[in-house]
């Protein structure tokens, strides 16, 4: 199962069928988590994280 960077590492048929969605939802959670359970690993400020709204792909822009 690859995945493709260009689509931010999901697999084609995930982007195909819109599974994509859910599955950058549950990833942007996995990442909140561990940045409140270990702060000093994040960079201060706003990170990339921050800025990315949750479900937003090269076909919303």
């Amino acid at each position: 199962e690859h995945r493709h960077s260009a689509i931010r590492f999901v697999t084609p048929e995930a982007r195909h069928f819109g599974l994509d969605v859910s599955l950058l939802a549950q990833r942007h959670q996995v990442y909140l988590r561990a940045r409140a359970r270990h702060p000093e690993r994040w960079m201060s400020g706003a990170g990339v994280m921050d800025r990315i709204r949750v479900g937003q792909t090269d076909r919303d822009s």
